[in-house]
């Protein structure tokens, strides 16, 4: 019960496909849109388990298709994201009954969750089926902003074919995830899809397609730790050979005496060959510093080398 509101019978019963509960509930005057706590439905909870019978009942009882939760997911939307996509596809047909063009955007606007949780699943007939109404194959979810490319590469269980699908269709690769905390105090970059490719079982091929559809490598210095790091060294030498920076600071040291210490020794000898004079750049840069934003004092609009301090007068000894 951990998505329902303990307070309120009606979504329990939804959870549970109480159908007969809920009709007597909703005849003795219970609200039948009234939302737990993460702002679902009993619609939505119904399309969240895959009921159909209770969807169809819910319909017939005059619940609300429109009804967003905290996610801004509607019933369609959250049937689609735990892979009930007949569900997903009935409530959006339900939707298009109804003429009025503003209604065109917001139906748009789940196909578009649609195809976001179908990449995650690796479904590519539902993929198929949302680009051909229309989806935007760049689609970037609100909050996390993940493409359906990166949600492929993300969770698909065999990516490779569903990759190769999305970037027939023109998905970008080169759109990456938003940084995510390193560890405190410390932030990484985004992680664009090549990134996300090495970590999973396919990564050489899956690597190699994105490379041949245009990923930038030198944008790519967390996939280069990644490799390091799960002793990938093909993979390694292929962002590499494809002009991957390997001068780069990870927190404390480049990238590259992480790969002269690393176990393998086909990175250990692409990380001896690099030059050490190379500038080095910052892969995870400070959020803050002792609780102060992490920022230098400007004077003209140029940055000085000044401590942020607070002026104190002198104290005579």
């Amino acid at each position: 019960m951990a998505d329902t509101k303990r307070d309120h019978p009606i979504c329990h019963a939804a959870t549970c496909g109480q159908a007969d509960f809920i009709r007597k509930l909703v005849e003795n005057g219970a609200d039948i849109d009234f939302k737990d706590v993460y702002g679902r439905s009993p619609l939505a909870l119904a399309a969240r388990q895959g009921n159909f019978a209770l969807v169809r009942m819910l319909l017939s009882l005059g619940a609300n298709l429109l009804s967003y939760d905290r996610l801004f997911h509607r019933p369609a939307a959250n049937a689609a994201s735990q892979g009930y996509f007949d569900i997903a596809v009935y409530l959006l047909q339900e939707l298009g009954k109804y003429k009025h063009s503003r209604l065109d955007h917001t139906i748009m606007a789940e196909i578009q969750w649609v195809l976001l949780y179908a990449a995650k699943e690796g479904n590519e007939k539902q993929i198929r089926w949302c680009l051909s109404k229309g989806a935007d194959i760049n689609f970037q979810s609100r909050g996390e902003r993940c493409t359906p490319l990166c949600g492929a590469l993300l969770s698909a269980p065999a990516p490779l074919r569903v990759v190769k699908l999305l970037l027939d269709r023109g998905a970008d690769p080169n759109i990456p995830l938003p940084g995510q905390k390193f560890s405190p105090g410390w932030k990484l970059p985004p992680i664009p899809p090549l990134g996300l490719a090495v970590r999973r079982d396919e990564s050489l091929q899956i690597m190699k397609i994105l490379l041949k559809a245009g990923a930038d490598a030198r944008a790519c210095e967390v996939a280069l730790f990644d490799a390091i790091r799960l002793k990938k060294a093909t993979e390694f030498r292929l962002l590499v050979d494809n002009h991957a920076d390997l001068n780069i600071r990870l927190v404390r040291e480049p990238l590259v005496e992480c790969a002269r210490q690393s176990d393998c020794q086909s990175i250990r000898e692409v990380g001896l060959r690099i030059d050490d004079a190379a500038p080095t750049r910052e892969l995870a840069f400070p959020t803050r510093i002792c609780g102060r934003p992490a920022r230098r004092r400007l004077r003209h609009d140029k940055p000085v080398n000044e401590t942020i301090l607070p002026i104190r007068s002198h104290v005579p000894g």
